[in-house]
C-alpha cells in the first residue's frame, strides 16, 4: 500500500507539483513583468513632464 502510494506519489502528484510551480512562476513573472512596465511607462511620463516644464520655463525665461 505505502510503496504503491509512493509510487503514484512519484509519477502523479510530482506531475502536478511541477505543473503547478510552472504556473505560479509564469503568473508572478507576468505580474512583475507588468508592474515593472507600469512603474517605467510612469517614470517616462514624470521625466518628460520635468523635461518638457523645465524647457518651457527656459523658453518663458529666454524669451522675457
Amino acid at each position: 500500500m505505502f510503496y504503491c502510494y509512493r509510487h503514484t506519489w512519484h509519477s502523479d502528484s510530482l506531475r502536478v507539483y511541477y505543473a503547478k510551480w510552472f504556473s505560479t512562476t509564469i503568473s508572478i513573472s507576468l505580474t512583475l513583468l507588468s508592474f515593472s512596465l507600469f512603474v517605467t511607462e510612469q517614470a517616462l511620463i514624470i521625466i518628460l513632464e520635468i523635461a518638457g516644464y523645465r524647457r518651457s520655463i527656459g523658453a518663458l525665461s529666454y524669451h522675457g
